[in-house]
This record gives C-alpha cells, sequence and structure tokens, in this order.
C-alpha cells in the first residue's frame, strides 16, 4: 500500500515526522477487518502477513519484513511516498476498500496532529497474538502509558475519534466529502458486526470469514473425516481462494 505525505513533513532518510508511533497500533488492529486468513501455521488465523512481519520500520520489504517501509521518491513533486507492507491480499471488494479509505484517514488525522498519542509496546508480538488467538476482544497491546487495549478497542479508538474530527472538517470537494462518509459508515457497520458477533454479516464481506466457510463447508460436503485429509482441503481452499485466474472460487460464488 502507498499513501502521500506532504513533501513538507519528510526529510531524506528520515522518517515522516508523522509519528509512526500513533499510526502502529492503527496497522496492529485493522487485521481484524482486513485479515485475508490463514491456516499457514496448522490453525486458523486473522491475518497472512502478521505471520512474517519483523520489524517496526525498515529499508526494505523482503529483508526487514517491517509494518512501514521508508520510500521517499524525489520525483513526486510536493508528496512523498509511505509505503506499508502490513497488509494482506485481500479478494473481496469491502476489506479491500476499507484498508485502504481508513488507512488514508488515519494518517490525514496523524498529519493534522489530532491523532491519539499512543506508543505501543512490542507491535510485533502483540500482531502475531492476535492473529493466532482469532480474539480482538481480550486486551493485549501493551501502552507505554502503562494501559493494556483489545485489537477491537483500537479500532473503536481511531474510528469515534476521527467521526468527532469530521464534524469541523472541510473537504475540498464534495466527492472527497461523500467518499469519506462512505468508509466511515461501512467501518461503523464492520465494527458493529464484530462487536455483535454477526458472523452471517461478515460472510461476503471479511475475506478471513469467508474463507474459513468455504474450507468448512467443502470438508462438510464431501464428508471428509480424517484430520490430515481435512487440514490437506482447508491449505487448498487457502491458496485456491486467492487464485486470479479465470475459475477464481469468488466468481464461481
Amino acid at each position: 500500500e502507498n499513501y502521500s505525505v506532504k513533501a513538507s513533513n519528510l526529510t531524506d532518510n528520515q522518517l515522516p515526522p508523522i509519528p509512526i508511533t500513533s499510526l502502529i497500533p492503527f496497522l496492529t488492529s485493522r487485521q481484524i477487518i482486513t485479515g485475508s486468513g490463514t491456516w499457514a501455521t496448522g490453525t486458523f488465523s486473522y491475518s497472512q502477513r502478521a505471520l512474517g512481519i519483523e520489524k517496526e520500520v525498515g529499508g526494505t520489504a523482503t529483508a526487514e519484513r517491517p509494518f512501514v517501509l521508508l520510500r521517499l521518491d524525489n520525483d513526486l513533486g510536493e508528496t512523498r511516498r509511505l509505503q506499508i507492507v502490513m497488509g494482506d491480499s485481500n479478494i473481496l471488494e469491502l476489506p479491500l476498500y476499507l484498508k485502504m479509505g481508513t488507512t488514508a484517514l488515519v494518517i490525514a488525522l496523524i498529519e493534522s496532529g489530532l491523532a491519539p498519542v499512543i506508543q505501543c509496546e512490542n507491535a510485533i508480538s502483540a500482531l502475531k497474538r492476535i492473529s493466532e488467538s482469532m480474539d480482538c476482544f481480550t486486551p493485549c497491546l501493551h501502552f507505554t502509558d502503562r494501559t493494556k487495549r483489545s485489537a477491537f478497542d483500537i479500532q473503536t479508538l481511531y474510528y469515534e475519534t476521527i467521526r468527532h474530527r469530521l464534524r469541523d472538517a472541510a473537504y475540498d470537494s464534495e466527492e472527497t466529502e461523500q467518499e469519506t462518509h462512505n468508509v466511515m459508515t461501512l467501518w461503523e457497520q464492520a465494527l458493529n458486526a464484530i462487536a455483535s458477533h454477526d458472523e452471517e454479516w461478515k460472510l461476503g464481506r471479511f475475506d478471513y470469514a469467508t474463507k474459513q466457510h468455504l474450507a468448512e463447508s467443502h470438508i462438510k460436503r464431501f464428508n471428509v473425516t480424517a484430520p490430515s485429509a481435512q487440514q490437506q482441503m482447508r491449505e487448498d481452499i487457502d491458496i485456491l481462494y486467492h487464485n486470479i485466474s479465470d475459475r477464481r472460487l469468488i466468481e464461481r460464488m
């Protein structure tokens, strides 16, 4: 993912002054909406990418595997590129739309100086714990202010902060205003579905919920009883779900 940030906020070989510490908790927690799901560890997890993230900030995507990659292009005029590595391969439209839309709003909030000032301790550990436990309600993100919050708490905090700030926001166009309204409406619906454990709402909207449902439905349909065969079918679905050929599962659905 690549986002434009103000060139005046960047200097060569330095972090953008938008506090990365305020962005990391958001990136850690957004997998509960935008995760693609995976059986890579043998059990189902929210996020594919969470398993490989090793640093908060880095200079290369493959060697260091960071949340945020420093990529300062000098030919972008008044903006520079902020590249985010922590993101799954989404197939469904809703998580892809919310991944880009909510992150753009959070970056704008941070650039404005109005974002929550929170610094997460050991975000890498929290990222993996949330993903592998499939638990978004137990507080597991530790902050330097000695508080502990869950992934759902963090998503709600950013949503409520942005919702409050947008009351007095000035938009550069009607299109921008409508787009922002759409993102906020869908973000709220997603959070409500998570809070109410509405699994039916998630189907066809959240990649991880849809992928898991497809796999378990196939196991039941073909009466697969052997644990090893069940796991193989889940791993096959995990790959086929992201197939970009003409026979993608998403199109057959």
